[in-house]
């Protein structure tokens, strides 16, 4: 295995293996990691180059994970962003991730109004921009559309849900496990719509995505297995 004493490659190596422990939902491990990366970026990066916002935004899902709620993460991770040029690459997407996931922080609290003006502010980042395409919209979609079910404005999201499904399906194909979270979510729109005959249907499509590319005991396919089964039990 291959060693380094690079500070920067360090740091990248920790953040890398601390977005693996996310996608594997071990939110304590990325946590760890993610303060071990966040301490070299500042040290030896500066505490406002993009790699720290990038961090931040890692760093305050994994406590929003385990319900802390680290606001201030996010808060650091969109200021740092608001100080650097808003171009197309990287910069765009990680100024994109900062503002949603500001935003998915607050919607969490139960602080709508606020989530919603922080997400609001999304499309104009990407937006200032050239050559944005739908794709650079599907989180901040997506977001609008939890946001929407959560303040009962079931249309709203449906429509938010739709577009990012589109962008989804146009970009990686119809089968493409992407889509999965999407048909997650349109499933959980109609449960809450008291529609559970259409929202089984999105129900099983997630599922049938995640476990092409999931082992049986993952927990997104177990959360899709609860999710289905509490649609059939309606």
């Amino acid at each position: 295995m291959t060693t380094t004493n690079d500070p920067a490659e360090l740091a990248v190596g920790l953040h890398q293996r601390a977005l693996s422990a996310m996608d594997a939902h071990r939110h304590r491990e990325a946590l760890a990691l993610c303060r071990r990366a966040l301490d070299l970026f500042d040290a030896h990066a500066g505490s406002t180059h993009p790699d720290v916002a990038n961090v931040l935004s890692l760093l305050g899902g994994a406590e929003d994970e385990l319900g802390a709620y680290a606001e201030t993460h996010h808060r650091r991770a969109v200021a740092v962003m608001a100080t650097l040029p808003r171009e197309p690459g990287v910069l765009l997407r990680l100024a994109i991730l900062a503002r949603v996931g500001l935003g998915a922080n607050l919607r969490r609290q139960g602080r709508y109004v606020e989530a919603g003006h922080e997400l609001s502010a999304a499309p104009s980042i990407a937006k200032a921009a050239a050559d944005q395409t739908d794709i650079d919209f599907v989180s901040i979609w997506n977001e609008l559309g939890v946001l929407g079910k959560f303040a009962g404005r079931f249309d709203e999201a449906e429509t938010l849900y739709l577009r990012a499904y589109g962008a989804l399906e146009a970009t990686f194909g119809p089968d493409a496990p992407q889509l999965a979270g999407v048909c997650h979510n349109l499933a959980g729109l109609a449960h809450s719509r008291g529609r559970p005959a259409e929202g089984e249907q999105h129900a099983r499509r997630s599922l049938t995505l995640h476990r092409r590319v999931f082992p049986v005991d993952h927990p997104v396919v177990v959360a899709d297995e609860a999710h289905l089964a509490a649609l059939l039990q309606a």
